[in-house]
C-alpha cells in the first residue's frame, strides 16, 4: 500500500521523529560550536587570543547556517504540501469516478423506470382505444400522442398504431355510398395526433410506408405531410386540403380527389391510375413519371405544373384540364397542342390526338 492509500491516524512513525530531534541537536550544536569548528583557525592570533574579527566571523557563519536551515524547512514545507495536493488530487479523481459511476448507475435505472411507466401507459392507451366509447378513444388517442412526444424510440409504434386505427375507423362502407361524409370525431383526432407528429432536426413530418387504403379521408386538413410509399387505393378523399404534401411512389389507385387541393404536391412514380381528379388544384404539383391511366381530369387546375415525364397521358385529359403557357406536358402533347394551335390558326379542327405512354 503507497503513502496516499495508507490511513491517516494522527501519528508520525518513530523514526521521524527520531531523525527530526537528531537533525534539531546537531543543528544547534552547528550553530553554537560551528564557527569554532569551522572557522577556528580564523578566531584566534598567534597567542591564541580572539582577534577583533570574531564577532563577524562567528555571526556570519550563524546567520548562513540560520539561512541554510530556513531553506531547508522551506523545501521541505513545499514537498509535503506538494505530496499532500496529489494525495488530495487522487482523492478527488477517486470520488469524481465514483460519482459518475453512481450517476451512470441512478440514471439506468430511471431509464428501466421510465421505459416500465411508458410501456404501462401505452397498454392503458390501447385498452382505452379499443373502448366502445368514444370519449375513451379519444383519450387514449391523445394518452398515445402524449408517449409519441415523451419517448422517441416509440414514434414509430404509435404512428403504426394510429394508422391502424384510423384504416378500421373510417373504412368505406359501400352501402353509404353517396351519402353525406360523417366524420368520425376519433379518426379526426388520430389524423389530428398524425398531423402534428413532434418535428425533429434532419427528421421531416412523414406518415410514410403507411396502409390507408379504403378509408374516408373527406374535407381533412393534411397540409405539408409527407405520404411518401403511402397507400390510398379506392380511399375518398374528396374536398382534401394536402398542399404541400408529397405522395412519391405512393399507390392512389381509383382514390378520389375531387376538388382536392394538392397546391405544389409531389409526385415521384406515383400511381394515379383511375383516380378521381376533377376540379382538383394541382397548380405548380410536380409530377415526375406519375402514372395517369384513366385518371378523371375534368376541370382540374395544371397551371404551372411540371407533367412532363408523366405516363399514360391522354389527350382528352388534357383537353378536360385547366392549364397554362407555365405547364410543362410530355413532348407529344406538346407537338399536338402547337399543330392544334397551328391549325386552328389556320381554320381547321381536323387533329388527330396522340397519347403518351
Amino acid at each position: 500500500m503507497s503513502d496516499e492509500q495508507q490511513p491517516t491516524t494522527g501519528r508520525r512513525p518513530w523514526w521521524i521523529w527520531a531523525a527530526a530531534t537528531t537533525g534539531a541537536i546537531l543543528f544547534i550544536a552547528a550553530l553554537i560550536w560551528g564557527p569554532w569548528w569551522i572557522e577556528g583557525d580564523h578566531l584566534y592570533d598567534n597567542k591564541d587570543r580572539l582577534v577583533p574579527s570574531a564577532g563577524i566571523i562567528v555571526t556570519g557563519f550563524r546567520t548562513m547556517l540560520v539561512a541554510i536551515g530556513a531553506g531547508t524547512l522551506a523545501g521541505a514545507g513545499l514537498w509535503y504540501t506538494h505530496r499532500s495536493h496529489r494525495h488530495a488530487e487522487k482523492l478527488y479523481e477517486h470520488a469524481q469516478e465514483q460519482f459518475a459511476h453512481a450517476r451512470e448507475k441512478d440514471r439506468e435505472q430511471a431509464e428501466l423506470t421510465r421505459e416500465g411507466q411508458v410501456t404501462d401507459r401505452y397498454v392503458e392507451a390501447i385498452k382505452l382505444l379499443s373502448s366502445d366509447n368514444v370519449t375513451q378513444r379519444l383519450g387514449g388517442i391523445y394518452s398515445l400522442e402524449r408517449i409519441m412526444r415523451d419517448s422517441a424510440r416509440d414514434h414509430r409504434t404509435v404512428l403504426e398504431v394510429l394508422a391502424a386505427f384510423v384504416r378500421t375507423r373510417a373504412a368505406k362502407d359501400p352501402k353509404s355510398a353517396g351519402d353525406p361524409p360523417v366524420q368520425k370525431v376519433d379518426v379526426h383526432a388520430a389524423l389530428t395526433v398524425i398531423g402534428r407528429r413532434p418535428r425533429q432536426s434532419a427528421w421531416p413530418l412523414q406518415l410514410r410506408n403507411l396502409d390507408l387504403s379504403w378509408v374516408d379521408l373527406r374535407g381533412y386538413e393534411l397540409h405539408g405531410l409527407d405520404f411518401d410509399m403511402t397507400t390510398f387505393d379506392h380511399s375518398d378523399m374528396a374536398g382534401c386540403q394536402l398542399a404541400g404534401s408529397s405522395f412519391e411512389r405512393s399507390s392512389l389507385k381509383s382514390v378520389s380527389l375531387r376538388g382536392a387541393n394538392m397546391f405544389f404536391a409531389r409526385f415521384y412514380r406515383t400511381v394515379l391510375s383511375q383516380a378521381d381528379l376533377s376540379r382538383a388544384i394541382l397548380s405548380h404539383a410536380n409530377m415526375p413519371q406519375t402514372y395517369v391511366h384513366e385518371a378523371k381530369f375534368e376541370q382540374a387546375n395544371l397551371a404551372g405544373a411540371y407533367a412532363a415525364s408523366v405516363r399514360g397521358l391522354q389527350y382528352d385529359q388534357v383537353d378536360s384540364c385547366l392549364y397554362d403557357d407555365t405547364t410543362q406536358w410530355p413532348e407529344g402533347i406538346v407537338d399536338w397542342l402547337k399543330t392544334r394551335a397551328a391549325e386552328e390558326a389556320a381554320g381547321s379542327s381536323e387533329v388527330e390526338p396522340p397519347a403518351t405512354s
